[in-house]
């Protein structure tokens, strides 16, 4: 009987697989993976929001894409659009960081945490957002 058991304990929890290095010559065919998650979502900014966050640090991101639109026809000198940056950026004043204005759509390729800041102008601000499984890349 004390056998049976023993078996069984092997079985179900195996020896640890020890690693072993690799070392690659010559080209080695990549194949990238579709996105297992996608998010989607637009903020009505009103021009008098302080800076948010609207990525947080994401380590399974894989690339974010983000874009600006107006309910209202640009008059005057007043940029329109939004800051994007860091926290640091967006929070300075002036506002620091990347000028995403109408019919720029920027890629966000990297796990940071994304943040913006309005001109003081009405924008909307459109996010789409595609993630890896936990231990896929």
């Amino acid at each position: 009987m004390t056998e049976i058991i023993t078996e069984i304990e092997q079985a179900v929890h195996p020896a640890a697989v020890p690693s072993v290095p690799v070392t690659l010559a010559g080209p080695v065919s990549v194949a990238l993976l579709a996105a297992e998650f996608g998010a989607y979502f637009s903020l009505t900014l009103t021009g008098t929001e302080q800076a948010q966050k609207i990525l947080p640090y994401d380590k399974h991101r894989y690339q974010a894409f983000i874009s600006v639109s107006y309910d209202v026809p640009q008059t005057g000198a007043t940029p329109y659009g939004v800051w994007v940056g860091s926290e640091a950026q967006v929070k300075a004043v002036p506002a620091l960081g990347f000028l995403l204005e109408t019919g720029i759509l920027l890629p966000v390729c990297h796990r940071q945490p994304v943040w913006i800041v309005g001109t003081g102008t009405p924008a909307v601000v459109n996010v789409s957002v595609a993630r890896h499984e936990p231990g896929e890349s």
